[in-house]
This record gives C-alpha cells, structure tokens and sequence, in this order.
C-alpha cells in the first residue's frame, strides 16, 4: 500500500516480477489517484481500507512541509511558510475524523 504516493512499487509488484508479494485494492492513495486527504470522507475510506486489508507494508511519503525537520530549520531563519499551519495541515492528514 502506498500512502502519499502514485503507484510506483505497487506498480512494479504487480508486474508479477515478485511473485511472494502482494498489493492491496486499492493499491495508492494520493492525490494524482483521487484521493483527497483534506476530505474527511476519503481519510475515513483510508483508514477503513488499511485496517480491513492489513497489510505488511505501507510506503509513506507525505509532502515535505510539515513533516521535514530541514523545514523546521529554515523556519528559524525566517522562511515565508508559518510552521503552525503546515504542522496543523500535516497531522490533519493522518487524521481519523
């Protein structure tokens, strides 16, 4: 399952090249596959899916912002994005409601 992300291993996994692997349905959850994760609804659906399909593995890879610790550094020297909002906009994602 991949979270924050277009199929890309997923993609490659389903070529049948690694036959002891398999995906979930549906396998990505990004924005380039619909997915929405300021929607509520679509959170839910995510979290939904995840405990129903309990997979092995969940590839993450959220956008940077909130959750890079060089952000975190250049907010000390003034960059243009205020943490708060970023940090709030980040952990909503995750968020179950």
């Amino acid at each position: 399952m991949e979270f924050f992300s277009p199929e890309r291993v997923t993609k490659e996994i389903k070529t049948g090249a690694y036959p002891s692997l398999q995906t979930t349905e549906p396998a990505a959850f990004d924005l380039q596959e619909g997915w929405d994760f300021f929607d509520a609804k679509d959170r839910k659906l995510f979290w939904d899916t995840l405990e129903a399909e309990d997979p092995d593995l969940v590839l993450m890879t959220p956008e940077c912002r909130g959750f890079s610790t060089l952000m975190q550094v250049n907010w000390q020297r003034g960059y243009r994005l205020q943490p708060w909002p970023c940090f709030i906009s980040a952990f909503r994602w995750l968020s179950t409601d």
